[in-house]
């Protein structure tokens, strides 16, 4: 007998913006949740990047996190500024595994 688990395979997007804080914040603590925690991650900023943009609502607070599945299904979405811990326990609820 053969057990298949599904690894799912999850990349975070990040949209956000140069001149923004919590953007700002918010990388520093993606980046650091990359060291442990196996995911893609992808960072747009909102003046260079503004056709990632299209279909996000203008008044939306950035930055807007997707955690996105190796099918291009958005899992979660959030907005704004969110502590390390928050973001590490999406990451475990999701299955994302530790490097």
């Amino acid at each position: 007998y053969f057990i298949v688990i599904e690894v799912i395979i999850i990349k975070i997007i990040k949209y956000g913006a140069s001149w923004c804080m919590s953007c700002i914040v918010m990388d520093n603590v993606l980046s650091k949740l990359q060291e442990v925690y196996d995911f893609e991650y992808v960072s747009y900023d909102f003046d260079v990047d503004r056709d990632k943009f299209v279909g996000f609502d203008e008044n939306e607070k950035l930055p807007i996190i997707e955690f996105v599945s190796n099918n291009n299904d958005v899992l979660v979405k959030i907005n704004g500024e969110h502590s390390k811990k928050e973001i590490e326990n999406i990451l475990v609820d999701l299955g994302v595994e530790l490097k």
